[in-house]
C-alpha cells in the first residue's frame, strides 16, 4: 500500500487524494500503479494506492476520493473477476467523482496494441462497463512484463505457449520488461493536468 503526500500539506488538506486500486498477478501492474501515484504526488496531488480486495463482498471502498484510477494486468485473456463489479459499485456510491482504467498486458509489447481500442481484451472490457452507462475519463493500455524465472510450472508453460504462437519470447531463462515508462507518466501526468484544471 502506499500513501506518498504531496509537497504542499496545505493542498493535502485542501483535497481529497486520487484512489488507486490494482490488480496484479505477477507485480508489474503494482510496480506500475506505484509509478503513476509517484508522478501525481510530484505534481502536488495525493495518492493512495491498495490491491483490488479479494475474498470478501464487492462494495465501495470507503473514503472520499479526488478520483478514482484502476490498474489491471491481464491474465489468460481475462481481468480478475471482481474487478468489472467493483468498478460499478464504486461508481454508483460516488457517480460524480471522476476514474480511470489502465490495463497491463504483454500483447501491448506489440505497439499497435497500445491503445483501448486496439487492445481487444480493454475493449471488450470496456465496453460492457459501458452498457451499464459507465465510461471512464481516461483510459490506458500498457505494456507488462516477462518474468519467466518467477512463473510455476503452469503458468511458465502457458506463457511460453502464447508467446511462441504469438511470435515471443520464448527462452524460459529471461526476464523482459515491457513496460514504456515513460507513457506511464505521461498518462500520469495528463491525468494531474485535468484535476488541477477543475
Amino acid at each position: 500500500m502506499c500513501t506518498p503526500s504531496p509537497p504542499d500539506a496545505t493542498q493535502a488538506l485542501a483535497q481529497p487524494p486520487v484512489l488507486l486500486v490494482y490488480a496484479s498477478h505477477f507485480g508489474q501492474a503494482k510496480q506500475i500503479t506505484l509509478t503513476i501515484a509517484e508522478q501525481l504526488r510530484q505534481q502536488g496531488i495525493a495518492a493512495h494506492c491498495m490491491a483490488l480486495p479479494s475474498g470478501q463482498a464487492v462494495q465501495a471502498i470507503a473514503g472520499h476520493w479526488r478520483a478514482v484510477l484502476w490498474i489491471a494486468s491481464v491474465r489468460y485473456g481475462r481481468f480478475a473477476k471482481s474487478l468489472a463489479p467493483f468498478i460499478q459499485v464504486q461508481q454508483a456510491a460516488a457517480a460524480q467523482t471522476p476514474w480511470g482504467f489502465a490495463s497491463v498486458s504483454l500483447t501491448a509489447r506489440k505497439p499497435e496494441k497500445r491503445s483501448p481500442e486496439a487492445h481487444r481484451n480493454t475493449q471488450q472490457f470496456l465496453a460492457r462497463l459501458q452498457q451499464q452507462g459507465l465510461q471512464p475519463q481516461w483510459a490506458a493500455v500498457f505494456p507488462g512484463a516477462l518474468r519467466y524465472p518467477r512463473y510455476g510450472w503452469l503458468d511458465k508453460h502457458m506463457i511460453g505457449l502464447i508467446m511462441r504462437i504469438t511470435g515471443g519470447v520464448t527462452d524460459t531463462r529471461l526476464e523482459v520488461e515491457y513496460t514504456d515508462w515513460d507513457a506511464v507518466r505521461a498518462w500520469a501526468s495528463q491525468i494531474a493536468a485535468t484535476l488541477q484544471a477543475d
